[in-house]
């Protein structure tokens, strides 16, 4: 007899269910194997979600659509000190499953590796590569995107120096190669990939004070983008940054770190992605217990930068930022109310200035406002093992309907996992 559609997926979630219990009973049994103090880690887990508009479509539209969704993920690590150095890295991949949407199933992943090295007592320095893909939730123009999940990956590598240790002055070199690409031909316009040089100098005024000054050279292009008279050519541009930057610690319990910055970069193709302005960001990370952590951002920057603000966080939001400018105002807290148990909670807010040129050389600007508020809790019954559920919700509005559309999304789920050092 022909299974129904509903058999099948049933049949899929048992499959699923069985392979992350054989997994997890294949980690307790390597357990054995593992010396306590291990540099290395490796675990599962599987999540169980609903999502109230996957496909973050606008209200009341067809295409707002809510469904289940579930994850079988598995983790490993390494954090090994070499000497005077130290070998790090990280990666999860999950395998995402809708129950009537499947044709958004897809895998992501997350990896980091790196090398802090040391070759002097005044010589450090930092290798690290970065790599994410995820369905992406970012919109353009006011089209939904139905068929296949849009996967978005970025990639991140960046090697920093630093000459001076402990000393008064610190000079410090950074490079970056960086890049955004997106699996739905929709999203062409956004793709990009860039390079960057940073050289600057610290100066510590005092124990609790360094003050730093630096310059920054961006050269890069979005590769596939509709120029003046609707051909289908390359932006590249060019952006020159001098920044002023201050981290100071009154306390043990408080850190303060912020930037200024003067930018001006320059477009190619579609000049009115031009910017000439000030950027800049302040944090302030608090400890007003032993229980409670606070932390706080404010950014201002163009959607260049703030893309990869968001890369390796738990943040929901889409690497793709094309805007020319985005304002974010982000507050987290972290309470430990037991020894087992972990509340925290996040608010986001982003501004975001959107533009672009329409054909015969108009220019359309449109705001767009995105707010978005977490709440979770993590109970740890034993150090392997974790149990975790998280509520979110996010809405955003709009000055115009022309590039972007208001939405908005509520997403609840839980998760259980195992990690084995």
């Amino acid at each position: 007899m022909t299974r129904t559609v509903r058999e099948r997926l049933c049949l899929g979630h048992r499959r699923i269910l069985r392979a992350a219990a054989a997994g997890v009973s294949a980690l307790l049994l390597s357990s054995v194997a593992l010396a306590q103090q291990s540099p290395y880690y490796i675990g599962a887990g599987l999540t169980l979600g609903h999502d109230t508009n996957v496909r973050r479509a606008p209200k009341g539209s067809t295409s707002e659509e809510p469904d289940k969704f579930w994850n079988v993920f598995a983790l490993l690590g390494l954090d090994q000190p070499i000497g005077r150095h130290r070998l790090f890295a990280d990666a999860t991949i999950r395998r995402y499953e809708f129950e009537d949407l499947t044709d958004l199933n897809h895998t992501a992943y997350a990896a980091n590796a790196g090398i802090d090295w040391s070759a002097a007592d005044k010589v450090s320095g930092t290798l690290r590569f970065g790599s994410q893909r995820s369905r992406s939730t970012a919109t353009i123009g006011t089209t939904v995107v139905g068929g296949k999940a849009n996967l978005e990956t970025a990639q991140d590598l960046q090697a920093r120096v630093q000459y001076g240790g402990t000393g008064l002055l610190t000079l410090e070199g950074e490079l970056f190669h960086r890049s955004v690409d997106f699996t739905s031909a929709l999203f062409d316009s956004l793709e990009n990939r860039y390079d960057a040089v940073r050289a600057g100098l610290l100066y510590r005024a005092g124990g609790a004070l360094t003050l730093g000054i630096g310059a920054r050279v961006t050269d890069g292009t979005y590769p596939k983008v509709v120029v003046l008279g609707g051909a289908l050519g390359s932006d590249d541009f060019k952006r020159r940054d001098v920044e002023l930057s201050a981290r100071w610690t009154p306390t043990g319990a408080s850190v303060v770190s912020a930037r200024l910055s003067s930018a001006s970069q320059e477009n190619k193709a579609v000049t009115s992605r031009d910017f000439d302005g000030v950027t800049g960001s302040v944090g302030w990370d608090w400890q007003p217990s032993g229980r409670t952590r606070l932390n706080t951002r404010l950014s201002r920057d163009t959607g260049l930068e703030t893309t990869f603000q968001s890369l390796g966080s738990a943040s929901t939001t889409s690497l793709g930022d094309a805007s020319r400018l985005t304002t974010v105002l982000q507050v987290g807290a972290t309470w430990e109310a037991t020894g087992k148990i972990q509340v925290d909670a996040m608010a986001r807010y982003a501004d975001r200035s959107l533009v672009n040129t329409a054909p015969g050389g108009v220019t359309i600007d449109e705001d767009e406002r995105a707010t978005t508020l977490s709440l979770g809790a993590t109970y740890k019954p034993t150090r392997a093992t974790q149990v975790a559920c998280q509520v979110s919700h996010e809405k955003r509005s709009t000055s115009g309907v022309q590039l972007t559309f208001p939405y908005s999304a509520r997403v609840l789920f839980c998760s259980g996992q195992i990690v084995l050092r």
